[in-house]
């Protein structure tokens, strides 16, 4: 593998070093399986607590793409991100100094009042960019693929497990950079309680499901 990747450096094309290749690896991993798995645990969360949502959005499936558009916006686990400054500057009257460190807030941007109601949900929210994936010219890669595995999840979750809640009284915990849950632990139906809440068309067989608690983000340990 290694040597069909090389890098231009100063003019030249070269080979990747062995650490250069295992940053590679690594950000492949964090960037494009934990991230995702972080936001679908806030996903899975909102729709357990907020059956009104979860309702719409099996009625309608349509909705399924504003309403990850949306978790993204609401629940945005990359809070922010570094920057370095490279020429002196005032912003807003603030003076900034070259090689200055920045942080800017993404999160906080993605509740910006250019979002109308900007701290409530909207399931059907029209579409307006935000910050969830970043922009310019550090945009996230794997944005496009994040969506859709968002949206396939919720898609196939809401299919088969239409009734579900947090089983638990205890506060949820965020950890880490990423402002992923510890834990989340979702109980559904039996088979026979689910087929009292089908409706329409659904078969009971559809929703034959043992009394279950999902951990959707694994505790940490060590």
């Amino acid at each position: 593998m290694r040597s069909r990747i090389e890098l231009e450096s100063e003019g030249a094309a070269r080979l990747v070093s062995h650490e250069e290749l295992l940053d590679i690896c690594f950000m492949l991993v964090v960037a494009g399986l934990d991230t995702t798995r972080a936001q679908l645990g806030w996903m899975l969360y909102h729709f357990a607590t907020h059956p009104e949502d979860r309702r719409r959005v099996i009625e309608d499936p349509d909705l399924v793409v504003s309403a990850v558009e949306e978790v993204l916006r609401y629940y945005s686990i990359i809070y922010g991100d570094g920057r370095k400054v490279v020429r002196d500057m005032e912003y807003q009257g603030c003076p900034i100094k070259k090689g200055d460190m920045i942080y800017g807030m993404t999160s906080a941007a993605n509740r910006d009042r250019k979002f109308e109601d900007a701290d409530s949900f909207i399931i059907d929210r029209a579409p307006i960019p935000n910050l969830a994936f970043a922009a310019g010219p550090h945009r996230c890669l794997g944005a496009h693929l994040a969506r859709s595995e968002l949206q396939i999840a919720l898609q196939e979750w809401l299919r088969v497990i239409p009734y579900y809640h947090v089983d638990s009284d205890e506060p949820l915990i965020e950890r880490g950079a990423q402002l992923s849950l510890v834990s989340l632990p979702l109980a559904w139906s039996t088979a026979e309680e689910a087929n009292g809440l089908l409706c329409g068309s659904q078969s009971p067989a559809t929703y034959a499901l043992d009394t279950a608690v999902v951990m959707a983000l694994p505790p940490l340990t060590g």
